[in-house]
């Protein structure tokens, strides 16, 4: 059960990790064709979009980290 839960704990940071990318990359696309105002949005966008895939990534070392514990612990 527990192989589970870390798979789809797993699935759930890369999940968010190709999400952010791909607002990252439609802020940047929307800031090169975009005027002046619209460029501050992008740049909020992608401010948004980088605490996103910072957190995704502190989860995704968390969940691994738990992963390894586990692992010890039956001995692995």
């Amino acid at each position: 059960m527990k192989q589970k839960n870390h798979a789809l704990g797993l699935a759930i940071a890369e999940a968010i990790e190709r999400i952010a990318s791909t607002i990252v990359a439609a802020c940047i696309l929307g800031g090169v064709i975009a005027h002046q105002i619209q460029l501050a949005y992008a740049v909020l966008g992608g401010g948004i979009a980088t605490v996103v895939v910072l957190v995704a990534v502190v989860l995704r070392v968390r969940i691994n980290q738990t992963i390894d514990a586990a692992k010890e612990a039956d001995g692995q």
